[in-house]
């Protein structure tokens, strides 16, 4: 059993994990027998995410830039018609 103080527990993080494997299995009607299915996917999320996270606290979006891309110009101006 892991010490309740030890510092290199991430509390948060093994939450973050546990709430998500609930989750997945949840949404999938609660099967049985594919605990470690879930849990392991769900670890593979929230390491993603955490990395993802470290990624833009590094290089955070530049102020005004646009949310998903590229848009799509809708005036007509530019349609070459």
């Amino acid at each position: 059993m892991p010490d309740e103080n030890d510092p290199w527990i991430d509390k948060d993080f093994e939450s973050a994990v546990r709430d998500t494997a609930y989750f997945l299995w949840e949404n999938d009607g609660r099967p049985l027998g594919r605990e470690k299915e879930y849990w392991f996917t769900a670890l593979d999320r929230c390491l993603r995410q955490r990395e993802a996270d470290a990624l833009l606290r590094q290089n955070p979006p530049a102020e005004g830039a646009e949310q998903g891309g590229a848009s799509a110009d809708t005036s007509g101006k530019n349609s070459g018609t």
